[in-house]
Parts: structure tokens; sequence; C-alpha cells
């Protein structure tokens, strides 16, 4: 039982991804269909069998089957899509990052709870704190990525920050550009409390309540089926994390979280 009163377990995790990755995968296939001539220039003629293989690898994870094949291949995407591709939305953005380390995870894991195929086999202790370690640095580049960009490229973001309900607030207070410096510094600490394992449930619910209020405030086109994506695979950082330290010892009173 965790602190949040839970008990988070592999098959949920495996399930989050699932759903969290299934949902990432099918609505970049939609994009390419109903926008075909924005993506016959960005993935030079090949968007007809991109699209269904993503329709194909965003099926498996639906239903459950042929999870670990599946995931290899969304894995092998999200990073080819995050570099050669990078910049280019809504494809190469640094979200995919942790799309990617959690496709991974999900290979480990299994397809978890509700898959077509029934249960899986369990999932071994340390199969379980990798998979929770692939998942933190995964993470932790993303929100790293757009801290530094905030940091760096701060005139970019001032829009979306003055934009953004509450964070407006914050930001005729102290000022926009202030504002965004500040959102960049909290981005960079919590990416390194995820990647250090320090705190990490507590830095991925703040991240993923920060993502959820964005989401909800600003919406299609300012954001990308990569966000909703991001908040399924902070929900099962939370269980692979949480569940190996149950593994690694969380009953004798050493946490890591």
């Amino acid at each position: 039982m965790t602190s949040l009163g839970i008990r988070p377990s592999p098959a949920l995790a495996g399930l989050l991804l699932r759903a969290s990755l299934a949902l990432v995968l099918l609505g970049w296939a939609y994009d390419i269909f109903f926008n075909p001539v924005y993506y016959a220039h960005v993935l030079r003629g090949t968007g007809v069998p991109i699209m269904l293989l993503l329709l194909g690898i965003g099926a498996s994870f639906v239903l459950g089957v042929g999870i670990r094949l599946a995931a290899g291949l969304a894995a092998v995407m999200f990073a080819l899509f995050g570099l050669a591709l990078e910049g280019r939305q809504p494809l190469g953005l640094p979200q995919n990052a942790g799309l990617a380390a959690g496709a991974l995870a999900l290979a480990l894991l299994g397809p978890g709870a509700l898959a077509l195929r029934g249960a899986d086999r369990p999932v071994a202790a340390r199969s379980l704190s990798l998979a929770g370690t692939i998942i933190r640095a995964g993470l932790a580049l993303t929100f790293l990525v757009y801290g530094v960009q905030k940091l760096v490229y701060g005139d970019e973001y001032r829009i979306i920050v003055a934009g953004t309900p509450v964070v407006s607030l914050l930001a005729k207070l102290a000022g926009a550009q202030a504002t965004v410096y500040l959102v960049g510094a909290s981005e960079l600490l919590l990416a390194f409390a995820i990647l250090s394992g320090a705190r990490t449930v507590w830095a991925a619910s703040l991240l993923a309540a920060a993502l959820a209020f964005f989401l909800a405030t600003r919406g299609y086109p300012s954001s990308y089926p990569q966000d909703v994506g991001l908040l399924g695979v902070l929900a099962a950082l939370v269980c692979a994390h949480r569940t190996g330290c149950v593994a690694r010892g969380w009953a004798a009173g050493r946490p890591m979280c």
C-alpha cells in the first residue's frame, strides 16, 4: 500500500501505457489521413505506409495482443520521428522521448489488464524496476528539453503564458518573461527529481497536474496527442516505480519515492 492509499501494479501500468500510446498513434494516423498534403512533404511520400503502420500498432495496443513486438516498433517510431523530424509538428516534438520510454517499458511489462489474450505472465521484480527506470529517463529528457527551451528561447513562450489562465495572472504580477523562466526552472527541477528517483511520485504527480491543466485550458492546436500520451506515461510511472519500491524493500521501510 502506498502513501497515496492505493496499491498500484504492473497490470495497471501496462493498461495505462497501452491506452495512452494507442491514443497518440491513432491520433497521428487520423491527422495523416486528413492532412495528406502537409504530410506528403514532411514524410516524403511515405505517409500512407506510415499511417497503416500506426493503425496496426495502435490496434495491437487497444486489443492487448502482440504487445511486445508492437511496443518495440512503437519505441523505434517515436525515436525516429523525434530525431529525423525534430521541430516539425506534431510528429517531431520532445514528448517523443517520454513516449518512446513508455513503449520500451510496455515491452517489459506486457499488456497488463483488460487484454484480449487474457492474463500475461507475471512481471519479474527486475523487469518492473527496469521499466520504471526507463520511463524516468525518458520523461526526464522530455521535461529537461522543455525547461531548457523556456530558459533559452523565453520570448517564444510569452504568448503561451499570457494566454493560459492562472499563469497569466502570475505573468501580470511578475512579468511574462520572469514567469516563463519560473516555469522552465520548475520543469528542470521536477525532471531532475524524476531522474534521480527522489520523490518521483510527487514530481510525476505535479507534472501530470500541470499538463492536465494545460490540456484543459489550451487544447488543440496548442497541444497535441503526445501530451495526452504523456499523462498516461506519468501515471504508469507512479505504478511501476511504487511497485518497484515494494519489490526492492518498501515493506522494510526504505522507499525511494
